[in-house]
């Protein structure tokens, strides 16, 4: 299942020197909530608000040094437990190739309606 992992500079420093994630993890997915919440939406509405609650979760994340952006992981879990709304539990440790790529900010103190973009896995030490 694809999740979204929101992430501080941090603890995306922590990803890249793992090589991954250690569970248990909070993350955000397409949920029957949000399915329900969004009924006349499809399958790119209900992908962008489980980024979105990600995003919105990075932000609240952060604490003193870490970079003022939101980070999201776009990660392929195997086990996964519903939570609220988008909110998921992921219950095993994702590996380095589960992630499909990161969502970030490209400036320090972007507004919370600004767009994240995209970047493969490969390119996120550069994000450090």
């Amino acid at each position: 299942m694809r999740v979204y992992v929101p992430v501080t500079s941090s603890g995306l420093a922590e990803v890249a020197a793992r090589r991954g994630l250690t569970a248990p993890l909070t993350a955000h997915a397409v949920t029957d909530a949000v399915r329900e919440a969004l009924a006349d939406g499809d399958v790119d509405d209900w992908e962008y608000a489980a980024l979105t609650a990600a995003a919105d979760a990075s932000d609240a994340l952060r604490v003193a040094g870490d970079r003022p952006r939101r980070f999201v992981l776009a990660v392929d879990a195997e086990s996964v437990q519903p939570g609220e709304g988008s909110e998921v539990r992921v219950l095993s440790d994702v590996a380095w190739a589960d992630i499909a790529a990161a969502h970030a900010d490209t400036v320090d103190h972007a507004a919370d309606d600004d767009e994240l973009a995209w970047f493969a896995r490969q390119e996120i030490p550069d994000l450090l």
